[in-house]
């Protein structure tokens, strides 16, 4: 996998060698021991502190022979102030590289490397945004590597990092459907970010002080009724009129397509349940609530559009169906009933699936009664009073 960061570091030092030949590298916060470690410049010998000036000094005075300054790399992990001038005549006869150092192509400052080696692929903006999450040591050299392969957005650069995508919602999916990242996020201090990300993108509010589990729920909260409220349209019960639910366009998109996929992955529909009956019990009897919602739609019988964001919505719509059909079977009916045997809720639990089945088994059954008894009810053909052509006469 290519490292455009240390790519660019590599490339910074390798300028710094064909200029003055011997460079001096002093790394104080330690962020570069792996790349100082396996750097690989031509003709050039690189040489690492560990614990011992002298042992450092017997690895290079071989090469210290000749007139000029040799092609030398010399990294010490420490500041140069601890070094106490151990390595000043190599100082003075090459040139001194770490953080904050000048002119600017000798300051080897993590934030300062990672701005500009990301701004050619992501921009001033987001390159400025990475410097500041590097400054507050949310992000490793090893990390910026793997931004920088990607060639993302930087205010969700380091959710990337942990929930391996930047797309609004995948990111919702992965925090809704499991804490399996609580830690990433909490040890890389991106609590706020991740906040900030979904409240912006599903048109929500946190509370300050949230903590993840408490974002969870409430994340959880309100994608279900969003989703619930769109789905029911202009036939919203007053009960649930006053829920407060996404109000941007692109919020309310992203709640139904959240939910949606929620429910359609097998591998977290698990979760789904768990957290559509939370909510749904929260809500207290909301079977009830949207008893009253099938006589209000104005323009026709529920199709296969009817919500399944909770188990009540299914229940509700099972009672409706079963009423119908005692009251006048009906082909829509059937449909209906038919349609719903391979939705989430039929395939969660079998016994909503055997009562959508008994339904669709009895729909027919009342349909092919009623048509039979509409033909039985037609009057027979008085054929002595037929002429040609009527009732089959000759």
């Amino acid at each position: 996998m290519p490292e455009h960061v240390s790519d660019y570091l590599r490339s910074l030092i390798a300028k710094q060698v064909e200029d003055r030949r011997l460079v001096v590298w002093f790394d104080p916060e330690r962020v570069y021991l792996r790349a100082a470690a396996s750097l690989d410049l031509p003709g050039t010998k690189v040489a690492l502190y560990t614990d011992s000036f002298f042992a450092l000094r017997k690895e290079i005075d071989p090469h210290l022979n000749d007139q000029q300054p040799p092609r030398l790399v010399v990294y010490v992990p420490m500041d140069a102030n601890e070094a106490h001038h151990a390595l000043i005549e190599l100082e003075a006869a090459g040139v001194v590289i770490q953080p904050g150092q000048r002119p600017p192509n000798r300051n080897t400052r993590l934030a300062v490397i990672a701005r500009n080696a990301l701004r050619p692929i992501v921009g001033d903006e987001t390159a400025a945004e990475i410097e500041k999450q590097v400054e507050n040591g949310k992000l490793s050299l090893a990390d910026l590597n793997k931004l920088a392969d990607k060639g993302i957005g930087i205010s969700t650069g380091v959710l990337a990092l942990v929930f391996g995508s930047a797309n609004p919602q995948e990111v919702a999916l992965e925090f809704l459907s499991s804490d399996k990242h609580d830690l990433e996020v909490e040890k890389k201090n991106a609590t706020k970010e991740l906040l900030g990300f979904l409240q912006t993108a599903y048109d929500i509010e946190f509370p300050a002080k949230t903590t993840l589990a408490d974002a969870r729920g409430r994340l959880a909260r309100h994608v279900l009724l969003t989703d619930l409220i769109m789905g029911l349209g202009e036939a919203v019960p007053s009960p649930l009129g006053s829920v407060a639910v996404a109000t941007s366009p692109i919020g309310r998109d992203l709640c139904q397509t959240v939910a949606r996929n929620w429910r359609l992955r097998r591998d977290v529909r698990d979760s789904y349940v768990a957290a559509s009956t939370k909510v749904e019990q929260s809500l207290g009897p909301l079977s009830l609530v949207l008893g009253p919602v099938f006589e209000s739609r104005d323009h026709g019988p529920w199709t296969t559009d009817f919500p399944e964001t909770f188990l009540s919505c299914e229940r509700a719509l099972l009672r409706h169906v079963e009423q119908g059909l005692l009251s006048q079977p009906t082909a829509d009916l059937l449909t209906l009933a038919e349609s719903r045997l391979s939705r989430f809720w039929a395939d969660v639990l079998p016994g909503i699936q055997a009562r959508w089945a008994l339904i669709a088994a009895a729909a027919e059954v009342l349909l092919e009664a009623d048509r039979v008894s509409k033909s039985l009810k037609k009057p027979p053909c008085d054929h002595s009073a037929a002429g040609p052509g009527v009732c089959g006469g000759r």
